[in-house]
C-alpha cells in the first residue's frame, strides 16, 4: 500500500493517497534530478479549506513504511475540472545551480562532499562511499553543481576502472559502488516483460584511439601519450578521444589513466529498452538481470533510466538499460 503526503509547511500533513488518479516517479542515472508526477481530484479542497498546494511545498511517498520519494514540488497545473498536477523534484534538482570550483588532489568523494556542503543539502554519511583515488586537479568554471559531480565521477573511473552511483534516496544522498547496487531479480520471460527494443552504437561514446597531452607550464613544451587498439581500428575506423593530463602526473600514472579509458570505452554502447511490471525496488543505477529467450539475451545490465507508472493497482515500469549485448 503506498502512502502519498503533502506536507505544505503549514503545521498540517495531507494524506493525499486516496485522491491521487495517476503518479510517475522518474529517476536517471546521469545528469538529472529524481522527478514525481502526480494527478488528482481537488475534493479535499471542498471539504477543508486549510488544505492548500505550491511551489515549494514537500512531497513524501513511501510503501510499507519504506520511503520512496521525498522532495520538493517545483510545477503546479490546475484545470477547471478541479483536477490538479503536480510535479516535484528531489534534492539533485538544486545541483543544477552554478558555481565555480577548483580542487586539487581531491577524491570525487571530497570534492562531492564539498558541493552538498555549500548548498546545505543532506547527505547520508553513513552509505557514502569513500573513492579512495585522488584526482590531480579539476575545475569548474559557472558550470553546473551537478555537472561537476558527474566529472569528478567519470575523473574517477578513468583512474580506478570503477563506476560510482550517485542518487537521492528518500532525502538522503548516496554515493554507492556499482557492484553494490546489483539487486536479487531477474527481468525477462518469467516477469512479465510487455516491450522491448535493443541497439548497439559505436557513434556517441566509443573511442578505440585514447590521447592524453601533458603540457610543462614552465617551458611551454607538450608531450602527447597514445593507448590504441588495432583490432577494433581495424573493423570501426579510428575514433579518437583527447584527454589532458596534470603536468604533476608521472609517465606510469597517465599510462595507467589511458589504460582504464580505452578498456571502459572501446566497446559499442548497448541500449535495451523494456516495459515490464513495476518493481518499487528498481532504480537508475540499479543492476539487474535480463533474459529474454526469443533474442537470446541472457545479461547483466545498468539502469540508465527508470520510469514507474502507477494508476489505479497498475504498476509498470519503463526502463532503459546499458550493458554488454
Amino acid at each position: 500500500m503506498f502512502e502519498i503526503i503533502l506536507d505544505n509547511k503549514n503545521g498540517t500533513l495531507w494524506n493525499i493517497t486516496e485522491l491521487v488518479t495517476s503518479a510517475t516517479w522518474q529517476t536517471s542515472r546521469l545528469g538529472k534530478a529524481g522527478s514525481l508526477e502526480i494527478t488528482f481530484v481537488d475534493d479535499l479542497y471542498q471539504r477543508n479549506p486549510d488544505f492548500i498546494y505550491e511551489v515549494g511545498n514537500v512531497i513524501r511517498v513511501r510503501r510499507e513504511n519504506k520511503g520512496i520519494f521525498y522532495g520538493y514540488i517545483f510545477e503546479v497545473n490546475e484545470e477547471a475540472s478541479r483536477e490538479i498536477k503536480l510535479k516535484a523534484y528531489d534534492q539533485i534538482r538544486y545541483l543544477l545551480n552554478s558555481e565555480s570550483y577548483v580542487f586539487v588532489n581531491k577524491t570525487a568523494t571530497e570534492i562531492i562532499k564539498t558541493i552538498i556542503s555549500d548548498t546545505q543539502l543532506t547527505l547520508d554519511s553513513s552509505n557514502f562511499a569513500d573513492t579512495l583515488k585522488p584526482i590531480p586537479k579539476m575545475s569548474a568554471e559557472s558550470q553546473q553543481m551537478l555537472d561537476t559531480v558527474f566529472k569528478a565521477l567519470s575523473e574517477t573511473t578513468a583512474i580506478s576502472k570503477k563506476i560510482y552511483i550517485f542518487y537521492d534516496d528518500f532525502g538522503q544522498l548516496k554515493l554507492t559502488p556499482l557492484e553494490d547496487m546489483k539487486l536479487d531479480l531477474i527481468l525477462g520471460d518469467n516477469s512479465l516483460v510487455t516491450n522491448f527494443s535493443r541497439s548497439y552504437s559505436i557513434d556517441s561514446d566509443t573511442y578505440n584511439y585514447v590521447v592524453m597531452t601533458q603540457k610543462n607550464e614552465e617551458s611551454g613544451a607538450t608531450k602527447k601519450y597514445i593507448a590504441m587498439d588495432s583490432g577494433t581500428i581495424a573493423k570501426w575506423g579510428k575514433l579518437q578521444l583527447n584527454r589532458t593530463a596534470d603536468e604533476k602526473l608521472n609517465k606510469a600514472q597517465i599510462n595507467e589513466i589511458l589504460d582504464a579509458a580505452l578498456a571502459l570505452k572501446n566497446r559499442p554502447v548497448s541500449t535495451l529498452k523494456i516495459e515490464v511490471l513495476g518493481d518499487i525496488q528498481v532504480r537508475a543505477g540499479s543492476m539487474i538481470q535480463v533474459e529474454i529467450k526469443e533474442i537470446e539475451l541472457n545479461g547483466i545490465f545498468i539502469v540508465k533510466e527508470c520510469q514507474h507508472k502507477f494508476t489505479g493497482d497498475e504498476h509498470t515500469m519503463s526502463l532503459e538499460l546499458e550493458g554488454k549485448l
